[in-house]
C-alpha cells in the first residue's frame, strides 16, 4: 500500500510482543496501513512500536495505540459501554503491571526458570477472569483489544 496523507504507518519491531499486539489489532480491524519493519537488533526500552498518521507520530504504547486506532474511520475496537471499557482497560493494566515483568524475567532476561514459575503463578488472575466471565475471550464472545494485547506474550511463552 502506498502511503497517503491519511494513511497509518506502523513502525514494527518483530521481537516485541507489544508490536505484535498492535499488528493484530490492525489486521483484525482491516485498517489500511503501511508497515515499516525496524532493525531487529535494537531491543532497547526506547524501541517500542509506533504508529504515525498524517506525518505525526509518537503513539508508542499499546493503550494509546488502541485509543488512536479506535478513533480512525469510525472503527470500534473498545467496548462502547463505559463500564465494559473501564473493566477491560483495568484488566490490561493489571496484565502489564503484574504479569509482564515475570514474562520479561522468564523469556527475555537471565533467570528463565524462576521467571517462568512466577509467570505461571501470576497468570492465575487471567485464568480466574476467564472462568468467571461470560465469554470465551477476555473481551466476551469474540476477541478484542485485551485479547490482542495479551496473546503475543502467551505465544512467546509457548514457543
Amino acid at each position: 500500500m502506498e502511503s497517503t496523507d491519511s494513511s497509518i504507518v506502523f513502525y514494527n519491531r518483530h521481537w516485541s510482543p507489544m508490536s505484535q499486539a498492535v499488528k493484530l489489532v490492525l489486521t483484525a480491524t482491516n485498517l489500511p496501513h503501511k508497515t515499516v519493519d525496524l532493525a531487529t537488533n535494537d531491543a532497547s526500552a526506547n524501541a517500542l512500536p509506533t504508529l504515525a498518521r498524517n506525518g505525526t507520530s509518537a503513539i508508542a504504547n499499546y493503550k494509546d495505540a488502541i485509543e488512536f486506532l479506535n478513533s480512525v474511520n469510525g472503527r470500534t475496537i473498545v467496548p462502547e459501554k463505559s463500564e465494559d471499557r473501564t473493566k477491560q482497560f483495568k484488566l490490561l493494566e493489571h496484565f502489564v503491571l503484574h504479569i509482564v515483568p515475570f514474562f520479561e524475567r522468564a523469556v527475555i532476561l537471565t533467570s528463565p526458570r524462576e521467571g517462568f514459575d512466577l509467570l505461571l503463578e501470576s497468570m492465575s488472575f487471567l485464568e480466574n477472569h476467564l472462568t468467571t466471565s461470560s465469554g470465551r475471550f477476555f473481551g466476551g464472545e469474540q476477541p478484542n483489544f485485551v485479547d490482542y494485547g495479551i496473546y503475543p506474550y502467551l505465544d512467546k511463552v509457548l514457543h
